[in-house]
């Protein structure tokens, strides 16, 4: 199940060397539940709620679990390799699904009590093939959060009697 995705296209000029960008796409979707009295999707705003990036490598929170907004978090992570966008589950809602963070250095991902891969982010970067510098600059990168389907019903058997519902925001900007 995909739980989270991000995406972001550069658009770049064809007739100045080096390539400028002119536009940039961005598109996201995600989860959530409605808070009580309001409505979910929030129109005009991010399908996320904020990253927990530490629920990667620490799966134990004693906090209530929430009552409505988005289910995954969203944050930029800045290290040696840029700017990088992350996806995450919240410690709070990770703490009742018996996952447990992986210990070993690598992609972020879950594990069951089995030891096994339930929740993990992938994230890309696409570079087009071309002779000319507007052909082969770094035009799309995004990323996504993979739930396995056992652990989505337990999301959902989480909140019961309440919709998770889908929500897509698009945004485009001009340079």
């Amino acid at each position: 199940m995909r739980a989270a995705y991000y995406e972001m296209e550069r658009l770049l000029s064809e007739e100045s060397v080096p390539a400028t960008v002119t536009k940039t796409l961005r598109i996201s979707a995600g989860f959530g539940l409605p808070r009580p009295g309001e409505s979910f999707p929030i129109k005009g705003s991010l399908p996320f709620g904020i990253g927990e990036v530490g629920g990667w490598r620490n799966t134990s929170s004693h906090e209530p679990l929430f009552r409505g907004g988005p289910l995954v978090g969203f944050t930029f992570l800045n290290d040696f390799l840029g700017i990088l966008p992350v996806l995450t589950l919240p410690a709070r809602l990770t703490n009742r699904l018996s996952v447990k963070a992986n210990d070993a250095l690598g992609r972020l991902q879950l594990l069951d009590m089995a030891d096994e891969p339930c929740v993990i982010f992938r994230q890309w970067h696409v570079r087009p093939l071309g002779k000319r510098s507007s052909q082969s600059a770094d035009r799309n990168s995004g990323c996504d959060l993979i739930v396995r389907a056992d652990i989505w019903k337990v999301i959902e058997d989480l909140f019961p009697g309440q919709p998770i519902l889908p929500s897509v925001h698009r945004s485009e900007d001009d340079f």
